[in-house]
């Protein structure tokens, strides 16, 4: 696995001039990957035939995790739909393939349905934090895993 730094600082570093002492550097490192579980069960999610081969379309104030080579996109205010803007679909990015293919699974949990939250992606699960519920307006304190099982 390549690395690479880019640093950007005022024009008088760039090149060749930068100072000894103020060179970018990098470690080259294999690393294990960040979620192996979930990884996993991502794979078995688009290769189950469950999901459709869709992408969001007008979707804004998701979240986006990356889980190796996947993009995991959950939930949003879809600007399509005449109703129910506030939506709970996941959606994954699966880049492991060229081209490159979108799933789209709808979700059946109405309390689920968030706009303006995060996913982040902890000790091999992802989590499901904050944002507003289903009206788009009453704040959801909680903090729920989005287990993605079969």
């Amino acid at each position: 696995m390549a690395h690479t730094l880019l640093r950007a600082e005022g024009s008088e570093h760039c090149g060749a001039h930068t100072p000894p002492d103020r060179q970018p550097f990098f470690l080259p490192e294999e690393e294990a990957p960040a979620a192996p579980r979930l990884t996993e069960q991502l794979a078995k999610l688009v290769s189950s035939g469950q999901g459709s081969r869709q992408g969001p379309r007008g979707l804004r104030h998701h979240s986006c995790s990356v889980v190796g080579p996947f993009a995991v996109l959950f939930g949003g205010e879809t600007l399509t739909r005449a109703r129910d803007t506030i939506c709970n679909d996941l959606y994954v990015y699966d880049t492991r393939r060229a081209p490159s293919l979108w799933f789209h699974f709808p979700c059946a949990d109405r309390a689920l349905k968030r706009v303006g939250h995060r996913t982040c992606l902890c000790n091999d699960q992802l989590y499901l934090v904050g944002g507003f519920g289903e009206d788009g307006r009453t704040a959801s304190p909680q903090v729920c895993t989005l287990d993605l099982f079969l």
